[in-house]
């Protein structure tokens, strides 16, 4: 009897507890995170690299507590001799060997479960183009050109016009006098003889000098504008790097998150450039690539000081001297994390469809006005920001001067609802615009 009311009052604290803490739903989002710095190493969703394709993953494991177990403990879900792990490590093991365990818990398991049954394939990134390279309000060094070559050619025809009508007075007069046809002036010889004559005896030297001089002038100011504003740009620059390294086939085919290898971007403001470890992560496994075979390989191997053959390392390391792309001018402050947590950037905005470069090149202008066109133009994603909802006096002015208009709305209507749904913000009011914001 005292056992059985031992069960029971168990079972009732078990339900209040459950009742008051109800079980929290898988984050796909926080899987998101937590696939791509523990799982992207050896997995990518739509296709094997050197560990399955994960797509389906939970409908493949009856077990869903065996399969929290296979990634906690890999060593002791092989013990229990399942069917299926025998299979999946018949087919990977020879290849990659056994799955290294996994510190995550069994939410964050949960989480990495939900984002990977949410996950659907990235729709093809379109490359960014850039039409006006003198931002906003800027014309192009080749528009400049054609403007003044259209008036140039203007004042030709005008020109042209004029002296085609003196020349055809001029045939009149030569009628009226009574000229016979053979001593009358052609219509081609009368426009240069009328040109001429304007020249030499009609135009000043002086002013004819400096007509044409001027029009050269404004020729070359607008050239020498247009290349001092092109001075450290590097639009286009695609150096040739130590090791060809293919974000084609690795970003590309392969759907290796950038963030993987460039860790810096939510933590720095560089991105930094991956060490040789994180290649390590795979080519101790992929030992030969599909277009240079081991050539290019054996140089991460010479770096990190790594002997393919016997699968030790000898200790002789050296740095891989990679030619560095996006470059800023030194008075110029650029933070990657702010741009990519509270900015909320992919890295084809600024970066281009790196997922279909062999060779990684500069797509964007990196200059001022380009900058300043991106924060006037840029909305300002407040869902889900910590930083914007909670760091910026902005909402809260705006929302004080919204509740003085309509004060029946206090109750309705919070700051949270007023800054997700009343209003749409850019970057250039938070202060985007400010100098300061750069250059300090």
């Amino acid at each position: 009897m005292n056992r059985l009311l031992s069960v029971s009052s168990s079972l009732l604290i078990a339900i209040i507890l459950l009742l008051g803490h109800p079980v929290k739903a898988a984050d796909a989002a926080n899987g998101e995170k937590l696939f791509k710095a523990n799982c992207g190493a050896c997995h990518i969703l739509g296709r094997p690299m050197t560990g399955p394709n994960l797509v389906g993953v939970s409908s493949r494991w009856e077990d869903k507590e065996l399969l929290h177990t296979w990634i906690k403990n890999p060593g002791k879900a092989k013990a229990t001799g399942d069917p299926y792990i025998t299979q999946l490590l018949a087919e990977w093991e020879p290849k990659s060997g056994l799955m290294a365990a996994q510190a995550v818990s069994d939410a964050e398991i949960d989480d990495i479960l939900a984002y990977i049954d949410n996950w659907a394939p990235p729709a093809p990134v379109q490359d960014q183009t850039t039409a006006d390279t003198q931002g906003e309000g800027g014309v192009t060094y080749d528009e400049n050109i054609m403007i003044l070559s259209v008036i140039l050619l203007i004042l030709v025809l005008v020109l042209g016009l004029v002296l085609t009508i003196r020349a055809r007075i001029s045939k009149i007069i030569a009628a009226q006098e009574g000229l016979p046809d053979a001593e009358k002036p052609g219509p081609i010889k009368v426009l240069i003889d009328e040109l001429k004559d304007f020249v030499v005896n009609q135009m000043n030297p002086t002013l004819l000098v400096l007509t044409v001089g001027g029009i050269l002038s404004i020729f070359l100011v607008i050239d020498l504008y247009n290349r001092a504003q092109d001075l450290g740009l590097q639009q286009g620059y695609a150096p040739d790097q130590p090791i060809k390294f293919s974000h084609k086939l690795h970003a590309g085919q392969y759907g290796i998150d950038c963030q993987y290898c460039h860790t810096g971007v939510e933590k720095s403001k560089n991105a930094n450039i991956p060490s040789s470890n994180i290649c390590m992560n795979c080519h101790t496994v992929v030992q030969s690539g599909p277009k240079y075979g081991t050539e290019e390989i054996s140089k991460i191997y010479a770096a990190i000081g790594y002997d393919a053959t016997t699968g030790n390392y000898t200790g002789e390391t050296k740095p891989v001297e990679w030619v560095r792309i996006h470059n800023l001018p030194d008075h110029v402050y650029f933070s990657h994390k702010q741009h990519v947590v509270a900015g909320n950037l992919d890295c084809e905005n600024c970066h281009g469809n790196v997922r279909e470069m062999e060779v990684v090149e500069q797509v964007s202008l990196l200059e001022m006005g380009w900058c300043i066109n991106c924060h006037r133009e840029t909305e300002v994603v407040i869902d889900n920001n910590y930083y914007q909802e909670h760091f910026h006096q902005v909402f809260e002015d705006d929302y004080a001067k919204y509740l003085e208009k309509n004060p029946d709305k206090k109750d309705e209507v919070k700051l949270g609802d007023f800054i997700k749904n009343h209003k749409k913000y850019t970057v250039s009011d938070m202060g985007g615009l400010e100098c300061q914001r750069c250059h300090y």
